[in-house]
């Protein structure tokens, strides 16, 4: 006698994975917070752009984190989102500095152009 399969005709669905899309997330808004901290150097606006890259990019992480505390997307999206924030919050710190120093006229040292003949 022929074994009959009562399976045959229905398919199991997979067990369910686990959600990525905070994990990529919070790798992207990271890596974006990074790479305006580090063009901040250059460029005055990226300063102000990183730092709610880099907020968003760790409240991200954070919550990414917890849900799933094994993966390494969320763990470096939360890294790179401190280094992101912390180096946009330098540049903005000297930003502001030097430019009350410009207002004050510290920046100037003492140099008066008009007495040196450059600017005559």
């Amino acid at each position: 006698m022929q074994e009959q399969d009562y399976n045959a005709g229905f398919e199991q669905n997979p067990a369910p994975q686990p959600q990525k899309g905070r994990n990529v997330a919070a790798l992207v808004l990271s890596i974006v917070s990074l790479a305006t901290g580090i063009f901040s150097v250059g460029f005055c606006w990226a300063g102000y752009v990183g730092l709610p890259f880099g907020i968003a990019a760790i409240v991200t992480g954070a919550i990414a984190k917890k849900k799933d505390s094994k993966s390494g997307m969320a763990k470096a999206g939360l890294i790179l989102g401190i280094i992101g924030s912390v180096l946009s919050l330098v540049f903005l710190v000297v930003l502001i500095v030097v430019i009350a120093e410009g207002l004050a006229g510290g920046l100037s040292y003492g140099l008066d152009y008009w007495d040196m003949g450059m600017l005559a």
